[in-house]
């Protein structure tokens, strides 16, 4: 199984929304503006890996779970 964008702001959201987290909180823990953040969600953009790397962070996860990556 590769990278699909569609799974990344999938699980995005379900990981921000079982945290209990809007998307301000979540800019808040991740340092990533929350329009960005709603855009990851919608697949209108894609994460740059620093992107990725600070939703990881502050969602407590790696960025292979974030990707749906074994």
């Amino acid at each position: 199984m590769g990278y699909s964008g569609h799974t990344f702001s999938r699980r995005l959201s379900e990981k921000r929304a079982s945290a209990g987290l809007g998307w301000d909180d979540l800019s808040a823990l991740s340092g990533l503006p929350p329009v960005l953040i709603g855009q990851l969600e919608k697949g209108t953009s894609a994460p740059s890996l620093d992107a990725a790397c600070a939703l990881a962070v502050a969602l407590v996860c790696s960025i292979d779970e974030l990707a749906g990556l074994p």
